[in-house]
C-alpha cells in the first residue's frame, strides 16, 4: 500500500487573459504522485457577493492596497489573490458564507 503525500504547490502558468493574450500567473494546486488534481478557485457566489457589497469591495481594496478596477479585474480572472487567508477572512466576516461556499475546486490534469 502506497502512502503518497498530498502537497500544495504554487505553479506559475501561462493562461489567456480576458483579451486573449497569455499572462503568466501563479495558481495553487494540490499535488499527489506528481499529478495536479485539484485547483482551488474563488466561487461565482463569492464574486457575486463582492458585486453587491460596497463594504466588502472597500475592505478588499484596503487589505491589498489596490483600486476598485484591480479588484474587479481579479474577479473576472478569478485571481488566486482572492483565495488568500486575508481575502477569505474578509469574505467570511462580510458575507457569513462558509469556505465551501466561497471556494470551488476544479479537477485538473497531469503536470506538464
Amino acid at each position: 500500500m502506497s502512502s503518497a503525500k498530498l502537497k500544495l504547490k504554487l505553479i506559475l502558468e501561462n493562461r489567456p487573459n480576458k483579451f486573449g493574450n497569455l499572462e503568466s500567473k501563479p495558481y495553487l494546486y494540490c499535488i499527489k504522485n506528481n499529478q495536479k488534481y485539484l485547483e482551488m478557485i474563488i466561487s461565482d457566489k463569492a464574486i457575486e457577493a463582492i458585486k453587491g457589497n460596497n463594504r466588502l469591495m472597500a475592505r478588499l481594496m484596503m487589505a491589498f492596497d489596490r483600486g476598485q478596477n484591480t479588484i474587479e479585474n481579479w474577479m473576472v480572472s478569478k485571481d488566486i489573490r482572492l483565495t488568500t487567508a486575508t481575502a477569505m477572512q474578509i469574505f467570511r466576516e462580510e458575507t457569513g458564507l462558509t469556505d465551501s461556499e466561497l471556494l470551488e475546486d476544479e479537477t485538473v490534469g497531469a503536470i506538464k
